[in-house]
């Protein structure tokens, strides 16, 4: 029934199958149009059968199908006498390739009909969907954006039409913006972070998808989305702070400072060193007592103290953390050499050690610790870690409220403790 009524069809159909639209079937109408047997014409690839170009653009095949829906181009058909006719090239995709008609276009009333359905369609989503969407008919101006586009900025929608948008960018983020939207305008996509400012000064982060427009006898232009991922941003950066710190004392937690440390044995591996690199683990000397005389709350507090006379006692660019319990780790940076390491876990124990006052008590603190400087024996971050706490339980074992340097004696007596 299909092959009868379209042999019949006063415009050109064609069916055309794999990834070069290679001509399978022609009606009487396409055979009458180029001028030849519908049988010179199977074969052939649409492309080559209509000539190229096909318009003032160079057309590609994937411009001209699309496997899931139909497509409607305007192209140039060459007929067999050489004239060129505005033609309504429409393409429908089926089980083994696309059914594409060659109509005249002779019907303006039809293809602007076609135009405003689509168009109307086009808004209607747009205007109600939950993301911001605009579009650029040509440059950097934009032409259109929806409610929640609009949003975004905190501004009415036809504020931001033209090129006012761009004046809400964050000034650090508009050369970024700028030249992304150009390289648009030029035919690639783009998926960017940036920031923009509302009118009450509150930046917001959002990120930004462009994609090409390109209309014939027209500018280069745009569609996009922009989606306020400030809320999310803050969350991620929340959770990555919690893996990384300890909630009690806001120091580095074991997993901080594991990095942190990875980084200095990966810089401290390169030609040019600049000093060496130390680390001090302190543990607290009978802080059990405490917890079991004054109570759970009263030892954190000794803790947050703690914490903060270490954070003091060091310099800038060393790194404290809290390893668990009552066990703190300083990293330290341009540790000259042994003489270097012991004044300053002098000075980290000296501030550590001071008494403090809780739940109405004066408790005295002491601390055993631990120092070990990088060295060649340290090939992983835990390496360095089990030897500052070999030194830090030697300490403990020579009368505690003391520090110890760690060497391979110190290794090999802790070895054996843990084999034991």
């Amino acid at each position: 029934a299909f092959a009868a009524w379209a042999l019949a069809e006063p415009d050109c159909l064609v069916v055309a199958t794999g990834p070069a639209l290679t001509v399978t079937w022609v009606n009487h109408a396409t055979a009458t149009t180029f001028g030849c047997d519908a049988r010179e014409l199977l074969g052939r690839s649409l492309l080559g059968l209509l000539g190229c170009p096909l318009s003032r653009d160079r057309l590609e095949l994937e411009e001209l199908v699309d496997t899931h829906r139909a497509v409607v181009r305007e192209v140039e058909l060459t007929r067999r006498d050489g004239q060129s006719v505005p033609t309504v090239l429409r393409s429908f995709p089926v089980e083994d390739g696309w059914v594409i008609r060659l109509a005249p276009d002779s019907s303006p009333v039809g293809v602007a009909d076609d135009l405003r359905l689509s168009r109307e369609r086009f808004q209607a989503v747009s205007d109600r969907a939950p993301v911001g969407i605009c579009s650029s008919e040509a440059g950097l101006r934009l032409a259109y954006v929806n409610d929640a586009f609009a949003e975004v900025f905190a501004v009415k929608p036809n504020v931001l039409l033209g090129t006012r948008w761009l004046e809400q960018v964050h000034p650090a983020d508009q050369v970024v913006v700028g030249d992304a939207v150009v390289g648009v305008l030029a035919g690639t996509s783009c998926d960017l972070s940036a920031r923009v400012v509302r009118p009450s000064g509150e930046v917001r982060s959002v990120q930004l998808r462009l994609v090409p427009v390109r209309t014939e006898r027209r500018a280069a232009g745009f569609v996009g989305t922009l989606e306020d991922v400030t809320e999310r941003l803050s969350y991620e950066q929340t959770l990555a702070y919690q893996a990384s710190h300890d909630p009690l004392t806001g120091l580095l937690n074991r997993r901080g400072l594991l990095q942190a440390l990875s980084v200095s044995m990966a810089r401290a591996s390169l030609p040019v060193r600049r000093g060496g690199t130390a680390v001090l683990f302190l543990d607290l000397d009978d802080f059990k007592v405490v917890n079991d005389s004054l109570g759970h709350e009263a030892g954190d507090h000794l803790l947050v103290e703690v914490a903060r006379r270490l954070s003091s006692s060091v310099r800038a660019g060393d790194v404290v953390s809290r390893f668990g319990g009552d066990e703190f780790a300083v990293l330290c940076h341009g540790i000259r050499d042994d003489k270097h390491a012991g004044e300053v876990a002098d000075r980290v124990l000296a501030a550590a050690t001071r008494t403090v006052e809780v739940a109405g008590a004066v408790v005295p603190v002491s601390g055993s610790l631990g120092v070990v400087l990088l060295s060649p024996d340290h090939v992983e971050a835990e390496d360095v870690l089990r030897d500052a706490d070999a030194a830090m339980y030697q300490a403990k074992a020579a009368g505690k409220d003391r520090y110890l340097l760690f060497d391979e004696a110190a290794r090999e007596r802790h070895r054996r403790r843990h084999q034991l």
